[in-house]
């Protein structure tokens, strides 16, 4: 069972931190450690999906008519209220949709319930789009699915190589990183789609965006 008043308390005392003293923290439902940005006192976070991503970061472009999720950890009572992407260059004509859904609650944390579609967004413009939550999310601790789609034409995104071990592991030596569906872009699904296909190629790609957190 969760201790939510020592995630809280951990929570608290990390955001604490100045920016420079703020490499991460660390909690038992989580393996690792789980690396967030934080300016001092800051009352909320913009955090990267894993413990670690590559930098510099590259932009590729996300290919048609695949339904993806990738894990994203979440290691204490916290709350969602936005989503951030960045795209360059953009792409005439592209849309596009992010998603959030929960994860089953063991490995290898297979997308389940959709819990957030942010709608079909345009895609045609270079640089951060923000989208804010209607009603926030309160995610427990454990693990969830950031979700993407495009449609009609393919916007870059930013993608990383997680610095640590990939999320759902190896297979034969090739990293697993994630899930993707083959499906015509339309609204999310919900659940996804029981016939995922696992993301496991040497290129590593791990498509990314920014959730930012704050305390319930």
């Amino acid at each position: 069972m969760p201790n939510l008043n020592r995630d809280v308390r951990l929570l608290k005392q990390a955001r604490a931190l100045t920016a420079d003293q703020a490499e991460g923290f660390e909690n038992p439902f989580v393996l690792g450690k789980f690396m967030i940005s934080l300016s001092s006192a800051a009352v909320a976070m913009w955090a990267t999906p894993l413990a670690a991503m590559t930098a510099p970061f590259a932009t590729i472009a996300l290919p048609l008519n695949r339904l993806y999720a990738y894990p994203f950890i979440i290691p204490a009572l916290l709350k969602l209220t936005q989503v951030r992407v960045y795209l360059t260059p953009g792409t005439a004509g592209s849309v596009y949709r992010l998603g959030v859904y929960s994860s089953s609650a063991l490995p290898p944390w297979k997308p389940e319930a959709l819990l957030w579609d942010s709608g079909e967004k345009d895609g045609t413009a270079t640089g951060y789009q923000t989208f804010t939550l209607i009603t926030p999310l309160v995610l427990l601790p454990g693990v969830y699915g950031q979700s993407y789609q495009a449609g009609v034409a393919s916007p870059s995104f930013y993608y990383g190589t997680p610095a640590l071990l990939p999320p759902i592991g190896f297979h034969e030596g090739n990293p697993q990183i994630g899930y993707y569906k083959i499906t015509a872009y339309a609204a999310l699904p919900n659940p996804y789609p029981s016939d995922m296909v696992i993301i496991n190629n040497a290129s590593f790609h791990y498509h990314f965006s920014w959730w930012r957190l704050e305390l319930p």
